[in-house]
């Protein structure tokens, strides 16, 4: 009876260390198992982190052109009115003068000759005669 005594406590000596292996292995996959997960979680967030940073950064250069194409529309209008005030503006003198001096354009005064270089319209002739005239009288 002693003797099946001791073994049956070797046996269940025997039996507690398997079991104690048999944790240990089951803790230690575990283990690995949740260090893989936690990895591939951080690779996750590492990848959303990245790609929120790329969205941000294609969002910033998209803002930055349409602001850079409005300044260059809005130059160009700036630009267009411009040079649309001094053609009306020209359009308005030249009409102007051409009422003082007499000349109605539409029946063929804007004949021009080249004189000294520079060229002359018959509106231009005649105001230069008629102001060295006023002129010479004012004298």
């Amino acid at each position: 009876m002693k003797w099946d005594g001791e073994r049956d406590t070797e046996k269940d000596k025997k039996k507690r260390e398997d079991q104690r292996r048999e944790s240990f292995d089951f803790r230690n996959a575990e283990d690995v198992s949740q260090r893989l997960e936690k990895e591939e979680n951080d690779a996750d967030d590492l990848s959303e982190k990245h790609d929120s940073y790329e969205l941000k950064r294609v969002g910033v250069n998209d803002t930055e052109e349409y602001k850079k194409k409005y300044e260059d529309q809005r130059r160009e209008s700036f630009d267009f009115r411009n040079a649309e005030g001094v053609r009306q503006r020209l359009e308005k003198e030249k009409g102007s003068m051409a009422n003082i001096d007499g000349i109605d354009e539409r029946d063929g005064g804007n004949n021009e000759y080249i004189v000294d270089n520079k060229v002359v319209s018959d509106a231009e002739k005649r105001r230069e005669t008629k102001n060295n005239s006023n002129y010479q009288k004012n004298r």
